[in-house]
């Protein structure tokens, strides 16, 4: 577990999370330490998504829009966002549970590679 606790829908599973952390470059050894957590970013990323609202009505508990857009920007430029699919359908399907999260993060990703390019 992550420690964060799980406030929208949007937010993906710990699983899923797990497999798209090694994609999510982390703060590097020496440099400035980050004020938000990538996963945090990452769920303030697929709930401006799936809202469809502007970056700047994003609710008050996620990251600030700046902090969204700089990201979401410098992941397309990554290809994260076109690698992240592929990951997670490698992913081990264990229970019935498993396959719905994989399947919600699925949908999410196809939307978020739509939407990069």
């Amino acid at each position: 577990m992550c420690g964060l606790p799980t406030r929208y829908s949007t937010d993906l599973p710990d699983p899923e999370w797990e497999i798209i952390r090694p994609l999510v470059l982390q703060v590097e050894p020496g440099g400035r330490p980050a004020k938000r957590a990538r996963r945090e970013i990452l769920d303030a990323v697929a709930y401006w998504l799936r809202a469809g609202c502007a970056r700047r009505l994003l609710p008050h508990d996620l990251p600030p829009q700046q902090t969204v857009c700089h990201y979401w920007r410098q992941w397309q430029k990554e290809g994260v966002w076109e690698r992240m699919p592929a990951a997670l359908h490698e992913y081990p399907r264990v229970d019935s549970e498993d396959v719905v999260h994989l399947a919600m993060a699925m949908l999410l990703l196809r939307r978020l590679a739509r939407s990069a390019r």
